[in-house]
């Protein structure tokens, strides 16, 4: 094992995932490339403030969990079924001269009869076995973090997987990222509807490789998963071509995002820092994304005006319109096709 610092923290681990994929899975896990994610997680952190203990869930070398502590001040568990990480760990905190439990096994059999105040799973691929135990062991309040790296899955290249883990169908194109973020929070709330509890999106983004969401869990009526059809128009009930059952309210909470300040100062942070000023332009819009491209071909344009430029088109004409963060090439907007077409035809 190698020796790495990121942010505050000095530990061992192997390193897998020399650019932005998730590498190979074994042995004492880190992937560099994922950096920025646990930064966004620090800034989270100091946002929230949790006051009760987190629980590092898939911890590996343990690095997120040693920076919450350093960097955000948070009480932290740590769990690995791997007793070379749970080993590492343990050495990664005493060189860092911190202290905290760290238990050895499998997650969901350590979390039977448990509770926790937050509780984050970024497991190598799906998170799909994991959620049930995830939802049932985070405390009324609590927060539950879940990153999926299986995007192909959820992203609709290989939807009969994504039915048989997620229960439902994705989508693909320009909003199949957007999708399937919908999709594993549509899974997140089923679970915890079967335990009357709600869930309410803070955070939910995509980099990379990976979809990582954040939500927190409270007594409550869950909301009704909808579907969405290809032409961005959501539906009631389950039918051909449209995907779903998934969550078609907001992706997050404006006040749960966290300001400049208090992201950690990395190479990371002014990208992190446009992803959550798009992410806070694009919340209030509505569900799905139209093609900036597939616009131009409809209105008639050799060359795509800047995406920029359609957008505040489209809000001079009335209409709700943003970049996103889900795809570069998407727009986010509740004009219907005709007035989009004739604002690329005005530009």
């Amino acid at each position: 094992m190698k020796l790495h610092r990121e942010g505050a923290v000095e530990f061992k681990a192997e390193t897998s995932g020399s650019g932005s994929g998730p590498g190979k899975a074994g042995g004492v896990f880190y992937n560099p490339a994922m950096a920025s994610a646990r930064d966004l997680h620090v800034a989270l952190w100091r946002r929230l403030a949790p006051t009760g203990t987190t629980l590092d869930g898939l911890a590996a070398s343990g690095v997120r969990g040693l920076r919450l502590m350093t960097e955000a001040g948070a009480a932290i568990e740590f769990c690995d079924r791997s007793p070379a990480a749970a080993e590492a760990i343990r050495a990664n905190l005493a060189r860092n001269s911190l202290d905290a439990k760290v238990h050895e096994g499998d997650l969901c059999k350590i979390l039977e009869g448990r509770e926790f105040d937050a509780l984050d799973i970024d497991p190598f691929g799906t998170p799909a076995p994991f959620i049930p135990a995830a939802v049932r062991a985070v405390a009324d309040g609590g927060l539950l973090g879940v990153a999926a790296t299986d995007t192909a899955v959820l992203c609709g290249a290989q939807p009969k997987a994504c039915e048989r883990r997620y229960g439902a169908r994705p989508l693909s194109g320009v909003a199949a990222k957007e999708v399937g973020m919908r999709i594993l929070l549509g899974a997140i709330a089923r679970e915890a509807a079967g335990e009357g509890r709600a869930v309410t999106p803070l955070l939910c983004y995509t980099e990379g490789h990976h979809l990582r969401a954040w939500v927190r869990l409270t007594l409550g009526k869950p909301p009704t998963l909808r579907w969405l059809s290809h032409e961005m128009q959501l539906h009631d009930t389950n039918a051909s071509g449209l995907a779903g059952p998934l969550w078609a309210g907001a992706l997050g909470d404006p006040a749960a995002l966290p300001n400049e300040q208090e992201l950690p100062d990395t190479a990371q942070r002014q990208g992190l820092v446009r992803l959550l000023t798009t992410l806070r332009e694009e919340l209030p819009g509505p569900p799905g994304l139209w093609d900036m491209n597939e616009m131009a071909r409809a209105a008639g344009r050799g060359e795509t005006p800047r995406r920029e430029r359609i957008v505040v088109a489209l809000q001079k004409r009335g209409w709700f319109a943003s970049s996103s963060i889900f795809h570069p090439l998407g727009i986010r907007t509740d004009a219907p096709l005709g007035e989009q077409v004739a604002t690329v035809q005005s530009l």
